[in-house]
C-alpha cells in the first residue's frame, strides 16, 4: 500500500497561475463621423471633390434627385460669422459646377435642432449668393440648389421607417406642390440601416 497513495490537499501537485499571455487590446479608432476624422476625409485636395461628389450622388439617387457636378471647392470645418452674435461651424461645405451648395454635418449625439441647423446653414448659403445692388429677380435666376446632408447617429424620425429621410418646402393644402425647387434637406439615419 505504500506504493498507492490517496489524493489529497496536501499531496496534490500545486496549481501554480499559469500567466496567461498578455495580449493587448486592440487600438481604438475614432469614429469616421467625428467631426475632426470626417473633416480630415475631406481635407486632401486630390480626393476630397470626388469623395464628397460620389457621397452626395449616392444619396441624391436613392432620393431620385439631380446629380450634382464636379466639386469646385471643398472647405472642411468652415467658421461662418455672423450668425446672431455667434459664429458656427460647417463640416463639410462645397460648390459644384452645377451651382450647388453642398454642406453635410455629422451629428452623432441627439440634437432635436438638427433640422433647424441643417436650414440655417442652407438659408446662410443661398444668402452668400446674393450680390449687392444687383437685381432681385436676377439673383433668384442663378442662386445656387442648397444641398444639406445630416448624417445622424441616431434616429430622428422614430415613425419613419427609412434610413434616408427627404424634407423639402411644399404647400400644406391640396394641390401639394414644392413651393421651392432648390433647397432640400437629406437626413441618413444610421441605426435603421
Amino acid at each position: 500500500m505504500d506504493d498507492f497513495k490517496t489524493s489529497t490537499s496536501k499531496n496534490r501537485p500545486s496549481k501554480s497561475k499559469a500567466s496567461k499571455p498578455k495580449t493587448s487590446k486592440p487600438k481604438e479608432f475614432p469614429s469616421p463621423l467625428a467631426d475632426p476624422v470626417f473633416g480630415a476625409i475631406f481635407e486632401s485636395a486630390n480626393l476630397s471633390g470626388l469623395a464628397l461628389k460620389s457621397l452626395v450622388n449616392a444619396i441624391l439617387a436613392d432620393s431620385k434627385d439631380p446629380e450634382i457636378g464636379d466639386v469646385l471647392t471643398v472647405t472642411p470645418q468652415r467658421v461662418h460669422s455672423g450668425v446672431g452674435k455667434r459664429g458656427v461651424r460647417l463640416d463639410v461645405e462645397a460648390t459644384t459646377t452645377t451651382n450647388d451648395f453642398v454642406n453635410v454635418e455629422v451629428q452623432l449625439l441627439s440634437f432635436k435642432f438638427i433640422s433647424d441647423l441643417l436650414f440655417l446653414y442652407s438659408q446662410m448659403a443661398l444668402e452668400s449668393n446674393l450680390k449687392r445692388g444687383s437685381k432681385l429677380k436676377d439673383d433668384f435666376k442663378i442662386r445656387p440648389r442648397s444641398i444639406s446632408v445630416g448624417i445622424l447617429d441616431y434616429i430622428l424620425r422614430p415613425n419613419g421607417k427609412n434610413f434616408h429621410q427627404v424634407a423639402e418646402l411644399y404647400f400644406r393644402e391640396e394641390p401639394r406642390e414644392l413651393l421651392v425647387n432648390n433647397w432640400e434637406l437629406h437626413f441618413l439615419q444610421s441605426p435603421i440601416f
